[in-house]
Formats: C-alpha cells, sequence, structure tokens
C-alpha cells in the first residue's frame, strides 16, 4: 500500500491542468485568425470569442513557469542534480520533437541548419521551451538570495517587473508601429523602438534583467514564501482586481516560407476586403468584418 504524501501540493495539480487545457484552447482558436483557405471570423459575435478564447489562456506559460518557481525555487538540492533532472525531463523531448519537426515538414536539410540558430516555423509553439531552459539557467544563481529575501524587497522587484510589462506599449506609444525582419525558415521579429539606455550597440536596458518571464519566477517565489494557501473567495478577489491585459493588434500577413519570400495573407481575397484589425475599448484585440 503506498503512503499518502502530505507534503503534495494538490492545488498545483490542478492548476497544471487547467494550463494545459488553457494551451488546448489558445490553439484551437487559431486558425479562425491565422487565415487560409478563407477567414472563419465572419461576424463580430465571432470575434469576440475569438478574442477572449484566445487572450486569456496565454496566461497558460506563465502557470507553467509559477508552478515550477513554487515547487523548485530556491533550489532544494545541487545545481548538478537539478540541471540532470530538467534534462531528462525537458530537454531531451524537446530534442527528439525538434527533429521530428524538422524531417516532416519543409526541407529536412534546411530546417536542420535553422536549428542551429532558432526553432523551425513549423515548430513554433517550441518557442517556450528556450524560455524555459533561460529560466533554468538562472535559478541557481537567484537560489541563495532567494532563500535570504525578505517579504518588502521581493514586493519591489515586482512592481518593477510588472512595470516592465507595459514596456512594450510604451514602446508603440513613443515610437509607432516598428518593422518587422524575418529570421530564420521565416520566424517574424519586430524591430524594437530603443529605450533607457537601448540603442544599436546595446540591447540590454536598465530593465532588461528584470523583465518577461523572470518575474514569474519571482512570483512563484512570493507567494511559496509570503501568500500561502489561499481560499477561493480571497483567489477570486484578487483575480478580480487584477489588471486585465490588453489585446494586440491582429497582424494583415503571417510569413510564409523563407526569410524575404512573400507573406501570406489572411484569408482569401474576399475576407481581405472585409476584415479590419483594431483593438477594442475592452482592450481585448480583434480582426473584425468590415460593415
Amino acid at each position: 500500500m503506498v503512503a499518502k504524501d502530505e507534503k503534495r501540493e494538490i492545488w498545483l495539480d490542478w492548476l497544471r491542468v487547467t494550463a494545459c487545457f488553457m494551451v488546448m484552447a489558445t490553439h484551437s482558436c487559431e486558425p479562425f485568425y491565422l487565415g487560409g483557405e478563407g477567414s472563419l471570423i465572419l461576424t463580430k459575435a465571432d470575434a469576440l470569442w475569438v478574442s477572449i478564447l484566445n487572450v486569456i489562456p496565454r496566461a497558460a506559460i506563465a502557470l507553467f513557469i509559477f508552478t515550477s518557481s513554487y515547487l523548485q525555487f530556491p533550489l532544494h538540492y545541487s545545481a548538478g542534480e537539478f540541471f540532470k533532472r530538467r534534462a531528462e525531463r525537458i530537454l531531451v523531448p524537446f530534442i527528439f520533437w525538434s527533429l521530428v519537426y524538422a524531417f516532416v515538414w519543409g526541407e529536412p536539410v534546411q530546417n536542420l541548419k535553422d536549428l542551429i540558430w532558432n526553432f523551425n516555423y513549423a515548430a513554433g509553439h517550441l518557442w517556450f521551451v528556450y524560455m524555459l531552459i533561460g529560466v533554468y539557467l538562472i535559478m541557481p544563481l537567484l537560489s541563495p538570495w532567494a532563500e535570504k529575501v525578505g517579504k518588502r524587497e521581493l514586493q519591489i522587484y515586482l512592481a518593477i517587473w510588472l512595470f516592465t510589462t507595459i514596456i512594450p506599449l510604451i514602446r508603440q506609444w513613443v515610437g509607432g508601429p516598428a518593422p518587422v525582419m524575418y529570421g530564420p525558415s521565416g520566424i517574424p521579429n519586430a524591430a524594437r523602438y530603443p529605450l533607457w539606455g537601448e540603442a544599436s550597440w546595446n540591447a540590454y536596458g536598465v530593465f532588461y534583467y528584470l523583465s518577461g518571464f523572470i518575474g514569474y519566477l519571482l512570483l512563484g517565489l512570493y507567494f511559496r514564501k509570503f501568500v500561502g494557501r489561499l481560499s477561493w473567495g480571497r483567489t477570486l478577489a484578487i483575480a478580480i482586481r487584477f489588471p486585465r491585459p490588453r489585446g494586440r493588434r491582429c497582424p494583415r500577413r503571417v510569413p510564409g516560407g523563407r526569410p524575404g519570400g512573400p507573406g501570406r495573407p489572411v484569408g482569401g481575397p474576399v475576407a481581405q476586403r472585409h476584415v479590419r484589425c483594431r483593438v477594442d475599448d475592452a482592450g481585448l484585440g480583434a480582426c473584425l468584418p468590415q460593415d
């Protein structure tokens, strides 16, 4: 008979299940706005539901980082043992599926060359593994600090990180729409308007090291050390007060093929004439039909 694990955090199991469902939800609605043989967003109701089902579930990756931080940060064992366990669970399947996509979709030889620099376009949904590996690399360095950090100090760092989440909006407000450049396999990346120390010779501005998914690592640490268990009522109260994320403008075109190659229009010619993109007053990015 197996003894019950009294230390198991059951709510984290449910959080993972919810995050997995959110990943499936956000990918299931992508065909509605990525086009193909014709746009499937035909009414304003379609646009609203696609926006909701696409924007909200994108918090899934943040929940995975939060969960990893809550359970493993600061590290409970040596850095070598930590990396060995992570490699077995993350790196091996990541390499396997990257090779599968390289051989099955597109030109295998070129895909393998592109894997040196980035993921292949067909395997774009594996982007988060690169980010996850970067977070794992920094965890052993931050662990001694995480063991000693106080509540107020951690709150200050979280406040700075929360500010960095609106920097993309500040870039767009100050610099306007950014041109899009294409990397290996046609992967798009928007040029950044330089802010606070950034320049053509320096990509690492003042907030660079406190931005991105590292904040969810700190957030998981904060919950484990200073929040503890939350009731359903308190959880809902926090969630309702938390600011809603702004939606993004829908791209007119999505890249197809090699860098510099022709883009792939959203929908067919009829759909292109009758679909426009905007961010409405509620902050939901949507491709809406023209009246």
